[in-house]
């Protein structure tokens, strides 16, 4: 992904795009849960990044 970074949370990695960091960084909720439920929404669908074990 570019720009972008990776949140390992448990078993879970969602990818996040700069936007979403940026909200990370300054805690803008408004923009930071919306973006990781699309992330995951879109790992569910088959469209974004696979749900990867991170040991």
């Amino acid at each position: 992904m570019d720009d972008g970074i990776t949140i390992h949370i448990d078993a879970l990695t969602v990818d996040l795009t700069p936007d979403a960091v940026a909200a990370l960084l300054t805690g803008d909720h408004d923009v930071l849960v919306p973006a990781i439920m699309a992330a995951l929404r879109d790992m569910s669908s088959g469209t974004g990044s696979t749900p990867r074990l991170v040991r």
